[in-house]
């Protein structure tokens, strides 16, 4: 079976190993938070709007790397995946 995956440059590695870490460190507890209050019926404050749109903003080359390297499309997916939740709920919460 051929490897599809392209190998990282190094500046590729740090430059993944950055986004990662400020993601597990930062977004992605932040991202739970507004989701475990968008599905306890909150609806999304300014703030958080603020932050989503911020850190959409930031992982719009996601999808295209994950293109050069699908080893990460699965994360990209589930990220994308979180997002949609965290909206639709919020906006399903807006409309009670």
């Amino acid at each position: 079976m051929k490897n599809n995956h392209t190998r990282l440059t190094d500046k590729e590695l740090g430059t993944v190993e950055a986004v990662l870490l400020d993601f597990n460190n930062h977004r992605l507890p932040s991202l739970l938070r507004i989701k475990d209050r968008v599905d306890n019926g909150a609806t999304l404050e300014d703030y958080e709007i603020d932050f989503l749109a911020e850190t959409f903003e930031h992982s719009r080359g996601s999808d295209h790397f994950a293109d050069i390297h699908p080893e990460f499309r699965k994360l990209v997916s589930q990220v994308a995946d979180l997002y949609h939740h965290i909206t639709s709920k919020a906006l399903e919460n807006e409309k009670k």
